[in-house]
């Protein structure tokens, strides 16, 4: 029987206690407007290669003003990003195949014998 590995689902950004908070590299949770530039990309890097949460934005549950600023705009990029993710593997998949198959009717068969005796 062929068992499916079940996908973790990361929460990147969360809103509790009137702040919004950020997933950092140690797997903590640390306050929004301490966000750096290096933990921004590596939100981005979780979107495009994990499965991520985000808890939505709500100005009722992030209270303090410049949690609700930051907050807000990371968290319309990242969900548009996420939106998009799936395009995006399409397309990259769809490129690699393309160049597979043109690589594949381009090469001569001598050449596909040759590189299987190295």
């Amino acid at each position: 029987m062929l068992m499916r590995k079940e996908r973790k689902i990361t929460k990147i950004l969360k809103a509790d206690s009137g702040k919004g908070y950020f997933l950092t590299e140690g797997g903590e949770y640390c306050v929004i407007d301490q966000i750096t530039k290096e933990d921004l990309l590596r939100l981005v890097d979780y979107v495009l290669d994990e499965e991520t949460e985000l808890d939505d934005y709500d100005d009722k549950v992030i209270r303090n003003k410049a949690h609700q600023v930051v907050y807000k705009s990371i968290f319309d990029n990242l969900k548009s990003l996420k939106e998009r993710r799936r395009g995006f593997i399409d397309e990259s998949e769809k490129a690699y195949q393309d160049e597979y198959e043109k690589y594949k009717i381009d090469k001569p068969q001598h050449d596909m014998d040759d590189d299987s005796k190295e």
